[in-house]
């Protein structure tokens, strides 16, 4: 089963965007996997149709028919975990992502993928992380969907919500690993994305303000090493 009209959604997105199938299945999922979707030959999951829609320019709120009991449990603890995640709710975010973790992602690798992503902001968060474990965690979470991304150059691809936000954690980790010239990187290549991104309103003022708090904190940084150096004299 499939929501009604998710094909048609999806095909309609992309020509929109002025996309081949190929550019929209990108990173997503096979172009002979988009066609089938297209045609109603094959279902479409709620995962799969948001990145989509993402690519496409066209965040849309209506899911298909989830394909099993874990497929929606697990949907349902991702978006309970980013909750409890923004208001700080520590333990009720471990205890939901371990619930996903148990259900094996549903077996889905964008949901694993953003488990990743959240798994890490959790370890930052609980000031129990190790940095570099977490800068290896995010870079595999983004090869699930871009294995030959290069970090140094992707303003080019049609990039998720999560991937950015990936990116985004990454550029905070390398910053606290002294990587700064790989933070640099990818902050000012985010900054530009973001601006040009068709992300809703909401969602795009969120990211930057995300990417935003990692540029004050290089500014921290270097201010307290500015200071370290001057007394030291």
């Amino acid at each position: 089963m499939s929501v009604h009209s998710a094909k048609d959604i999806i095909r309609a997105a992309r020509i929109k965007a002025g996309l081949t199938q190929e550019q929209l299945s990108e990173g997503i999922c096979t172009l002979q996997s988009l066609s089938r979707i297209e045609t109603g030959a094959a279902d479409v999951g709620p995962a799969t149709f948001q990145a989509l829609m993402e690519h496409a320019g066209s965040p849309h709120g209506r899911y298909p028919v989830f394909s099993s009991r874990e497929d929606f449990d697990c949907f349902y603890s991702l978006k309970h975990a980013r909750f409890h995640l923004d208001a700080w709710q520590l333990t009720s975010a471990y205890e939901e992502l371990q619930q996903i973790e148990d259900k094996g992602w549903a077996d889905n690798r964008l949901y694993y993928q953003e488990w990743l992503l959240l798994h890490c902001r959790l370890q930052f968060r609980s000031y129990c992380c190790s940095h570099q474990q977490n800068y290896q965690a995010l870079v595999y979470a983004l090869h699930i969907t871009r294995p030959r991304m290069d970090l140094s150059s992707f303003s080019g691809l049609l990039l998720s919500q999560n991937e950015l936000q990936i990116l985004i954690s990454l550029s905070q980790e390398a910053l606290y690993l002294g990587n700064i010239g790989t933070y640099l990187e990818i902050h000012a290549q985010l900054a530009s994305y973001l601006a040009s991104s068709k992300f809703a309103a909401m969602d795009k003022e969120r990211m930057e303000a995300e990417n935003a708090i990692v540029i004050v904190k290089l500014w921290v940084n270097l201010d307290y090493l500015f200071r370290s150096s001057y007394m030291s004299v």
